[in-house]
């Protein structure tokens, strides 16, 4: 959850690409995806960020958007349809 609190705070993300991870976070689109234990990838974003605040407010701001597919409301609704097709 803290991704996607995150996501709706508008705050910029840097995550690993780990997990269900990726199916959130779109590179450069959303966030910035990163490869697990790799330490200059996550300074090269990190850098990269504070060389372009704009880009990241953009993601951030997209982010903020895109949160709204994950509201309790939408998960429900996705989930009965896909209990309704199975049956």
């Amino acid at each position: 959850y803290a991704i996607l609190e995150t996501m709706q705070a508008g705050i910029p993300i840097i995550a690993t690409k780990v997990g269900g991870i990726p199916s959130v976070i779109k590179h450069e689109k959303n966030g910035v995806l990163i490869e697990p234990n790799d330490p200059d990838m996550l300074a090269q974003a990190i850098k990269k960020y504070l060389q372009n605040k704009k880009a990241f407010a953009t993601y951030a701001a997209n982010a903020k958007k895109d949160i709204l597919k994950y509201s309790d409301k939408n998960m429900i609704k996705e989930t009965t349809a896909l209990y309704q097709s199975l049956l």
